[in-house]
């Protein structure tokens, strides 16, 4: 076994060992020892370039998503050829919609939404790259929930490309069958996160809504979306006539959950 006493020999022995290497594995257990350590930026460089092409081989999510944390570190950026593919090779390659969701909820409740805003805006990309196909309800929701969440605790102005994704998440909820099936906190999640971002949504979406409300929708998803619909200061009567009628059932129910209902998500 070859001990390198410092970076510059590092970088040698990988340069004469990385040809023979054709296992993803090699290069993940890499990847994974640089969390917390600084790293010469010639040798991730170097590995990068031998790692796109086996990236069509890689048949783990971890082993993306390992590569993609350590892509987003402070100071390891390039405009190098090789990491422009890499990144978005790994997003596409066995990354599905739900891996996508689950990532932006991890970085949103790690609160990196500020430190990772470059890995954010790429993996909030590609959902809307791919035309958020394959996206179920729950999928679309809370990418849109950690996304406007992330957003609303940097505190600065939404930016453009924010503004195209959440439209275009809008859009797609409105397509036929896209939010079928969908429990009342998809619905209250994704109409909260529009109103985060002051995003107009569809009026379909309320009328697609309304039955959901109406049978299943606790107080907490029912409060959550009439101060979405507050925000955004729009009416809808079958809506107000669900919450209504729900709440009042609820509240039959549960004398208590009075106090719950007029605490809202801010």
């Amino acid at each position: 076994m070859s001990v390198c006493r410092n970076l510059e020999e590092l970088q040698t022995l990988l340069s004469q060992r990385l040809p023979a290497w054709s296992d993803p594995r090699d290069f993940i257990n890499i990847a994974a020892a640089w969390r917390g350590t600084t790293v010469a930026r010639g040798t991730f460089l170097l590995l990068n370039s031998h790692y796109l092409p086996l990236v069509p081989r890689i048949r783990l999510a971890v082993d993306c998503s390992i590569v993609l944390w350590a892509l987003a570190q402070p100071g390891l950026a390039s405009d190098g050829a090789a990491e422009a593919q890499l990144g978005p090779a790994l997003l596409q390659h066995l990354v599905e919609p739900r891996e996508l969701s689950n990532i932006l909820l991890a970085l949103k409740g790690l609160q990196l939404g500020s430190e990772q805003a470059e890995l954010v805006a790429a993996v909030a990309a590609e959902g809307m790259r791919r035309g958020f196909d394959g996206y179920d309800p729950q999928a679309l929701s809370n990418s849109a929930w950690a996304l406007a969440q992330m957003s609303s605790e940097i505190g600065l102005d939404v930016p453009a490309w924010q503004r195209q994704w959440f439209a275009a998440a809008a859009e797609a909820a409105r397509r036929p069958g896209a939010m079928a099936g969908a429990k009342p906190q998809a619905w209250s999640n994704l109409l909260y996160a529009l109103a985060l971002v002051r995003q107009q949504p569809p009026p379909e979406l309320f009328d697609a809504s309304t039955d959901v409300f109406t049978a299943n929708g606790n107080v907490q998803d029912c409060t959550n979306t009439l101060w979405a619909m507050a925000v955004l200061q729009l009416r809808h009567a079958g809506l107000e006539a669900a919450f209504r009628n729900r709440l009042g059932e609820l509240l039959q129910r549960d004398p208590e959950c009075a106090v719950c209902s007029v605490h809202v998500r801010m």
